[in-house]
């Protein structure tokens, strides 16, 4: 018997082919703006991340209010792709396409490839409007895409049950907590999501929590040290 609702199923090519026709303009848009002068926080982080490069500790000879991790971010863009405006939004777009990737791979897990082609294109066209300084390399998007990165983990970790995704989850919320702090927000909703998993069993939940927990803590507990150690 056929179903009723055969003749609206369409086929995969047509949701890839609408996620491409948002993606591709994105991508030219944010090409067109890589010479854009830098904002007030891209300046403050290259000013940060130069320092970092010549042997600085962060806050020795400049101050700012976020965790360092967005300053050794940028100090890897700029030894990547240049010690330029392009260098550094040639590094927000590296990072822009890899949280879209994510994005994706969230939403097939969750929901299919439909709603990941569709949400990817959502966060694309999004992330790069104007009301969200989407053109500029925030913290924010620093922030977003290790967020990303850790609920692919959890989520594979969910299904495979191996120890270790769990410890890695957790490193990725912590990594995302350094870049800006409202990052430890997602780290707390990656707890939640451990908590509230009804596949978790409760023989191995106390160990996949601590691995979890041991994995957000670490990268700022090495931050604490590396600083008290450089005065």
């Amino acid at each position: 018997m056929i179903s009723a609702n055969s003749g609206l199923e369409k086929p995969r090519w047509i949701y890839f082919a609408g996620m491409g026709a948002v993606l591709l303009p994105v991508i030219a848009i944010r090409i067109l703006a890589l010479e854009l002068p830098l904002e007030r926080d891209e300046g403050e982080f290259a000013l940060m991340g130069q320092l970092m490069l010549n042997g600085v500790t962060p806050y020795q000879e400049a101050f700012g209010q976020k965790l360092p991790g967005i300053y050794a971010a940028y100090a890897a863009i700029i030894s990547i792709f240049g010690e330029n405006c392009s260098g550094i939004h040639l590094g927000l777009l590296s990072i822009n396409l890899i949280t879209i990737l994510l994005i994706y791979l969230i939403a097939r897990e969750l929901f299919g490839f439909r709603v990941a082609a569709c949400a990817a294109a959502s966060y694309a066209l999004l992330s790069a409007h104007q009301t969200v300084l989407g053109l500029t390399a925030h913290a924010t998007h620093f922030v977003v895409m290790f967020a990303a990165g850790g609920i692919v983990v959890l989520l594979k970790a969910f299904k495979r049950e191996k120890l270790l995704l769990y410890f890695l989850s957790g490193l990725l919320f912590g990594f995302g907590f350094l870049m800006k702090q409202p990052g430890l927000l997602f780290g707390i909703c990656g707890a939640i999501l451990l908590l509230l998993n009804p596949e978790t069993r409760r023989s191995t939940f106390l160990g996949e929590f601590l691995l979890f927990v041991s994995g957000f803590l670490i990268p700022y507990v090495f931050v604490c040290i590396w600083l008290y150690a450089n005065g």
